[in-house]
């Protein structure tokens, strides 16, 4: 827990930064606040916390990092408290609340100006890698489903997801994206010095 600092669960997939040695997460919950971002200095105790203000209980499983920016992923499946207790299922597939990719700045002091795109309706497990473009589009790139788990069934194994990319802009606030392969795969990875960076192979 990082010296008690950690008061919430952490991620699955912490990113460490190859320039810097920190250590970043995010938090995600059932109750407010329902996301929060946490960087973890390279003494292993010092650790910064940041709220997202986000109005629903999404599930993350992962999130990117580049040098400038956290990628993050507010997508469409939810924590239904309500529904485990009556289905024993805490997940609830929600494709008309919308799905969307958001971009913090990692120097800013809160997250008063993250930055939303929306994107296809979709839920996103695993992600390769994020870095920034010549033009200055921050690039995700990640394994998409169309959807997960329509019928409450979290037993049902889904297709796996096919190998995607957001290009998402903060000058013209616009999302581009694109098929890679249409191969199914899931929970790839890059070499974790190119973290943030720019990537030749999966």
């Amino acid at each position: 827990d990082f010296g008690g600092a950690l008061r919430r669960p952490m991620s699955a997939h912490p990113k460490i930064d190859p320039a810097t040695g920190e250590l970043c997460f995010v938090s995600y919950f059932f109750f407010p606040p329902y996301l929060t971002y946490h960087v973890v200095a390279p003494d292993g105790v010092s650790m910064r916390t940041v709220e997202i203000p986000v109005e629903r209980p999404a599930m993350m499983h992962d999130f990117q990092l580049t040098p400038r920016h956290v990628v993050l992923m507010d997508l469409q499946m939810l924590f239904d408290l309500d529904r485990m207790q009556t289905t024993g299922t805490p997940f609830r597939w929600t494709p008309e609340v919308g799905a969307r990719i958001g971009l913090l700045r990692r120097d800013a002091p809160d997250a008063s100006d993250v930055r939303w795109f929306d994107v296809d309706t979709c839920f996103v497990f695993h992600t390769f890698n994020a870095y920034e473009d010549t033009e200055g589009a921050v690039v995700l790139e990640g394994c998409r489903m169309p959807s997960i788990w329509e019928r409450g069934d979290i037993d049902h194994i889904p297709e796996p997801g096919v190998p995607w990319r957001w290009s998402l802009s903060p000058d013209t606030g616009l999302c581009v994206e694109s098929q890679l392969d249409d191969r199914g795969a899931d929970f790839t990875a890059i070499d974790g010095r190119r973290q943030g960076l720019e990537h030749r192979h999966n």
